[in-house]
This record gives C-alpha cells, structure tokens and sequence, in this order.
C-alpha cells in the first residue's frame, strides 16, 4: 500500500515541477492530488482523495467522519515524503477559502496543517485569523511555521480584530518568541482593552531579557494597579529567564528586588524560590530565616526549599540548624532532611533524637528509615523492644525501610544471641525486608530453637524461602519432633508452595518427598500440606494413602480427601461415605461431599439434588441434614421443594426445611397490586434498594398480594421498607386463601410501624396472601421494598 501511494506521489511532484509555483500551476497539481491519491485506510467506502475532499468539504460535528480518517491517513502517509507533504498541504490550504467548505472541515484542515503545513500556505491562513470562531486554530497551525512572514501577519492582524482574538494573536506572537515580539509586544502595553494589555504582559513574561524587563518596570510604574499581579508574575519569569539563561547575578538581583516587603506575599514567595534555585548552597541563611519566621507561609516554603535546594553544604547547614531551633520546628524540619534523603544530615537527626522530647524523638526514628545505616539498627532495634508502642511502631517501619545494604547484615548479626521476643521481632523484619540470605539462619533457628522462636523462624521461612530451598526446609521438618512443630514447618511448606507457579516442577518435588518421609506421621502431615495447596495431580498420593494397612495414614488420606479444596474427588468422597462403617467417618465424608457440590464446576441442578438424596439415604443425623437444606435452599424446582418439604414434620430440623422450602418457593412467587401494579415484582426481587410504591397517600382499600404458586402453611409475613421508614402502613388486615378462592375472614388486623412490620398469625395454609390498607393518611405514602413470608 505505501509503496503505490509513493509511486503517486511522485507522479505529483514530477507535475509540480513542470507546472511551476503559480496559481495555474497549482490547479494541475491539485487535479493531479485529486486523481491520484489513494489510501483505502481510513473507510471502505472511499477510495481515493475524489471522493474524501468533497465529503469532508460537507462535515459538520457529529456527522460520518470517514471522510476526515481517510485523509488523516494520507497526512500521516505523506510526511516522510517532502514533495508529497507540500502538494497535499497546499491542496487542503486551498480550501478554506471554498465557500463549499464548513467551519468544522476548514478547523480540521487547521489541525492537519500543524504537522505538514509549512510558508507556502500562511495566505491561505491569514483570512482565518479575521474570523473569531476559527482564529484559535489558524493561530494553532500558523504558531509551528518557521517563518518570519508569520510574525509579521499575526501582528498586522491585531487592530482587525476584537480583544479576545487579539489577545490569542499576542499569544502566538510570545510563543513563537521572533526577533521583533519583544517590541510588538511592548507596543501593546498602550493598548485601549484590558484583555490584550493582559496577554502581552503574560507574553512579555514567555520572553524574558533587559527589554522586556524594563517595559515591564514601566509598565508596574504607569498602569493600573489592577494589572500588577500579571506584572510581577512575568518580572519573576523575567528573573527565572535570567536564571535558565546562566545569567546568575541578574536573577539574584531580580529575585532579592520582588522579595521587596511592600510587594504581595504570593510574589515574594515566588521569588524566594527562585533566589534560592539560583543560588544554591549559598541560599542557606536566607532559607533559615524564613524558617524561623513565624509566619506559616513562609515556613512551608522554607521547609520546601530544605527538601530540594543545594548540595550536602547545605544539608549539614540545615542539620546543625536543628539544635537552634524549639521542638515543633524540629519535627517539620526533621521530616524535610528525611525528604531530603542526604546521609550527611543524620549527626542532626541523632543529636535531636537524643533530646528525649516525644516528638522529636518519634521524626527522628521515621527520618532513620530514609537516613539510617547499618550503625543505627541496634539503636532501632532497642526502640522496637522498648515498652512505648508508638516508638516501636515508628522504629519498625524504620527498619523494614532502610536501604542500605548493610542493614541486612546487622539484622542477621543480631538475630544470634538475642533474646526470644528479639529474635522473633528481628525475623518478622527480615521477611518484610524480603532478605532472602536470611534462610539458612533461619533454618538453623528453627532446628536449635522452639516455641514462639521456632514458629517465627518457620513463619520467615514461609515468606523468603524458593523452591529451589524446600529440600532443606524439608529436611528441617523431618527433624521436627512434636506435632506443633511439624505444623510450624508445614505452613512453611504450603507458603513455599503456594507463591510457586503451580506446574510439573512443583508436583514432582512435592510428590517426592512423599517418597522420603520416613513415618506414617511425617506422611500424613504431608498429605495436608498437598490439601492445602489444592492441586490435583496429589490425589494419587491421597488414594495411596486411604489404602494403606497403616490406621494412622488412611485418616489422614481420609481427612486429606474429604477436605480437598476442589470438586475433582467429589464421587470419590460419596463413595468413602457409603463404605465406612464408622458413622462419624461417614458424615464427616458426607459434609465434605455436600461442600463440594457448591465449590467451583458444580453439578446441574438436576445432579446436585441427586446427591443430596444420596447423602440422605447414607445418614439422616440432623445436624446433616440442616446442611443439605441449607444447600437445597440454593435450588429450584418442584422435586426440591419436595423434598425440603419432606422434613418438614421433623421437629429438630423443622426450622431449617421451613426456610428452605420458602426460599425455593420463592422462585415462583408472583406479586401484585391495585395501584402501580408494574412495581409489584421490585417487593420479591431480593434487593432492598427497589421497592413498590403506592403513591403519595394511603387510601382505604388499597392492595397487595403474593401468589406463592403453591399451597404452604405459614405464620407470618414481614413487610420491610427500612430504607424509607415512615412509609408504613396505617392500618392493614391480611387474607390467606386458595387460588381462585375468596379471601374470607382477615388472619390478621393492626396497624404498621417504622422500618419493618412483622406481622405474626396462627399458622394456616394458603396459596395467596393479600395485605389490604385500611386506614387513610394524605402522606406519606405506603411503600414496600421487600415482602417476605415467614413459614410454619
């Protein structure tokens, strides 16, 4: 595609050659673009220049703009080849000038001219520039063009124009910063409208140098005090111009005569900050001065200048300076040589540790994060095992912050010989420090030491040991001797395991030291370890183990099966439930099983419902079978219904298969109303944020009503608008009664309350339950978010 449009392109600058740079010449070429050009890019529909210019002539916001892509892409295409740039950028210019062509085409020929236009098409620019709604964007292509003539027209076009489209020109003028702005702009400060005098004061400002300077001295002596802000705003960019410049001594002198007291605050601040940028290390007395000045503003600025001016000069003028100064300045200026980040302030930040004063002491302890060596750890380390918990936490954070290599070091050094609660803290930092050479160490921690020390030891190990290190850390739990601590190092074993990326490299070095433990015990730990970990290519070993003669490896390949994290063995746990003749195996087998049917790739309804009527004919203990209603509660359909209903006349599960036929019912409730009868369904949906709404006032006779679609027997319904609680009802009598039959004598009469009306009856069966409004109020109105019923 590229290399034939080249090809065409080249046909178009062999054509403006013999055509020649004029207006007739232009025409030639200008066919030619038309004839010749082809991108096929940007739409379908178009194939060639033809047809994109006349669409795009016609655009109009919000119009197909396929037309505007095509010819996007041709710009984007033509700007490696200069000939091709020039023709299609002189065949867009001419354009705008086409009565055919809309604003918006003539602004999108302006934003394409900014890539390819170039001085042959400033004419073709300039009538825009007399145009309000499109000199913003003549100005957006005319400000790139590098070109003298450019200068000239946007300053020639200032007196045709209003004062919002010649302040723009005066923008473009400062932008492009050519040899004659400074005096144009100048010129302008006599200008009759506010607006232009404005921006050529900001413009002024963009250029900076000893003229500018002092048309703006001029201008800050004679003009009207409304216009000093921008004065001084461009006299500080006049000084940073000196600054950026190299020209130091002018911008210290600048800077120190808009320091002046009579001047606004905000413009010595700015210029406070520029002395200070300028001159560096030398600018210390004079940001110290600030610092102690009392005066907020002027402190944050100082203390702004402390985390970023100078060298390590100043940051040790700064640190000494903290001896001179109260408390409270000594914790903000702590905290700035802390962002600093310079060692060379760290005598200071020790000495004002030292002081003893709370406040001091916490800055200095957060400073030595940033600051801090490996000198400073035992001094943190006693912090962190001090009785005052704020320090310790500080001290903490401190030492997990340190970025000095040496700190692991020290950390490691300490960690022998200290005191339990000590080496315990010390192992917790290094996991947080993710240092990772602390392993050995701690493996022979965990060997030599036990209780807490043991535990946090086989915690960091968790944290920081690879796989390629969990031979040895299980090598280390074939020496663990008690049950505790073997459970210690397999929570070291499953954290190991768990931050590697699942995979055949995992379950063969895992599966391995199956192979190698040496006891039934060792074994079995492992085998929860693997249920820990979830992954199925264990479940072998797990079968291995429920067949083995050994009485203590079958329970744990038995407890390792019914409690494994995924569904994959869920058959296989059925199973184990109907063959063992221990009861608290098989419902411990069967709880698992029931587990399974609601974890990730469940069975169909029509299969999970087959499943829980297995888990029931192997055992009807209750406390079961409140687990597989709770489970069948989740269901639909008539069979499930069913069956929760089955139970219903068991009293200790009566409650439990209540709810859970209700819940399954509810599947099928229908709601309806006598008045906004299409909100009815928003009283059944589940979500408490929608609700019906019977209007403004509550009328006698007014109705709701839930048709259940089959017959239950119930003792209440609860009719709940807690996000709206005034909207009870004021008076109400209930009706249960058959479909099709009539509602008969009320089960239930009262008034409502605030948030929730329970209302309770003696247990009845129907199908259809009717709330009828009794009473009459102007407001506020009745509504109902939820209406639930509460089954016998």
């Amino acid at each position: 595609m590229r290399a034939a449009i080249k090809m065409k392109w080249n046909s178009v600058i062999m054509s403006i050659s013999s055509a020649g740079r004029t207006r007739n010449g232009w025409s030639l070429v200008f066919s030619w673009v038309l004839a010749c050009f082809s991108v096929g890019a940007a739409a379908a529909d178009i194939e060639s220049l033809t047809q994109a210019l006349p669409l795009a002539q016609a655009y109009t916001y919000g119009a197909d703009g396929a037309a505007l892509d095509y010819i996007r892409e041709a710009v984007v295409q033509a700007q490696t080849d200069d000939g091709a740039r020039t023709a299609l950028a002189d065949t867009l210019a001419s354009l705008l000038s086409d009565s055919a062509s809309t604003d918006e085409f003539k602004a999108f020929v302006c934003r394409q001219l900014y890539l390819i236009g170039g001085e042959g098409q400033i004419d073709e620019l300039l009538p825009l520039l007399l145009n309000p709604d499109l000199a913003h964007m003549a100005r957006y292509a005319l400000e790139v063009m590098p070109s003298s003539k450019v200068d000239e027209l946007l300053w020639s076009a200032i007196p045709s124009v209003d004062g919002t489209v010649a302040a723009g020109l005066v923008s473009s003028l400062a932008a492009r910063g050519g040899v004659g702005a400074p005096a144009h702009l100048s010129q302008l400060l006599l200008h009759d409208n506010d607006v232009v005098v404005r921006a050529a004061i900001i413009g002024l400002g963009r250029l900076g140098g000893p003229s500018v300077e002092l048309a703006l001295r001029h201008a800050h002596a004679t003009l009207p005090e409304s216009l000093h802000t921008e004065i001084l705003a461009s006299l500080l960019a006049c000084a940073d111009h000196y600054g950026e410049s190299g020209n130091r001594s002018e911008a210290t002198r600048l800077y120190k005569e808009l320091m002046a007291p009579e001047l606004p605050e905000v413009t010595r601040i700015g210029a406070f900050h520029g002395l200070v940028a300028v001159q560096g290390d030398l600018a210390v007395p004079v940001v110290l001065e600030r610092l102690v000045s009392g005066e907020a503003a002027w402190i944050a600025a100082a203390l702004s200048c402390v985390r970023t001016a100078g060298t390590s000069v100043a940051t040790e003028y700064f640190s000494a300076a903290l001896a001179q100064l109260n408390d409270e300045m000594k914790v903000v200026l702590i905290d700035a040589l802390a962002d600093r980040a310079d060692p060379v302030a760290i005598g200071g930040v020790i000495e004002a540790f030292e002081s003893l004063v709370g406040p001091v002491q916490l800055a200095a302890l957060h400073a030595l994060g940033t600051l801090g060596n490996e000198t400073h750890v035992p001094l943190l380390v006693d912090v962190l095992m001090g009785d005052d918990e704020e320090r310790a936490q500080v001290a903490g954070e401190s030492l997990r912050n340190m970025a000095d290599l040496g700190v692991n070091a020290a950390l490691l050094q300490l960690l022998d010989g200290s005191g339990p609660a000590t080496q315990v803290a010390l192992m917790d930092i290094l996991a947080a420090r993710r240092v990772r050479a602390a392993v050995p160490q701690l493996l022979q921690t965990a060997g030599e030491e036990s209780g807490e020390v043991r535990e946090g030891a086989f915690k960091a190990i968790g944290q920081l040991a690879v796989m390629e290190e969990l031979p040895a850390v299980f090598e280390r739990y074939l020496l663990m001797d008690s049950e505790d601590s073997r459970k210690m190092a397999s929570r070291a074993l499953v954290a190991i395991g768990r931050r590697a990326l699942p995979g055949e490299a995992r379950s063969a070095m895992f599966t391995e030291m199956y192979g190698v433990a040496p006891s039934s015990i060792t074994r079995g730990a492992l085998l929860a370890v693997y249920r820990e970990l979830g992954d199925d290519s264990f479940l072998p070993l797990v079968t291995e183990a429920l067949n083995s003669s050994d009485s203590l490896e079958h329970q744990f390949g038995f407890d390792a099966l019914v409690g494994w994290p995924t569904a994959t063995p869920r058959d296989a746990v059925l199973a184990l439930a109907g063959e063992t003749d221990v009861e608290a195996k098989r419902i411990a087998a069967l709880e698992g099983y029931i587990r399974m049917l609601r974890l990730p790739g469940k069975p169909s309804v029509d299969a999970s419902l087959a499943g829980l009527q297995d888990v029931l004919k192997l055992s009807k203990d209750a406390e079961l079978v409140r687990h597989v209603l709770s489970v069948l509660s989740e269901l639909e359909g008539p069979t499930a219904l069913s069956l929760a209903e089955s139970f219903l006349g068991r009293e200790e599960v009566h409650e439990a298969a209540a709810r859970a036929a209700e819940k399954i019912r509810s599947h099928f409730y229908t709601a309806t109303a006598s008045v906004h009868g299409e909100q009815a369904a928003h009283m059944i949906d589940g979500e408490i944020n929608t609700k019906w709404d019977g209007g403004e006032s509550q009328v006698a006779g007014q109705w709701i009503a839930l048709d259940m679609s089959l017959p239950a027997r119930i003792k209440g319904i609860e009719l709940d608008n807690s996000r709206d609680v005034t909207r009870f009802p004021k008076a109400y009598e209930v009706y249960v009664f058959d479909r099709g039959a009539p509602p008969g004598e009320p089960v239930a009469k009262g008034v409502g309350v605030e948030g929730k009306t329970r209302i309770s009856f003696s247990p009845v069966t129907g199908q259809v339950i009717r709330v009828v409004q009794t009473g009459s109020t102007s407001e506020p109105g009745w509504s109902v978010q939820e209406f639930r019923v509460i089954p016998d």
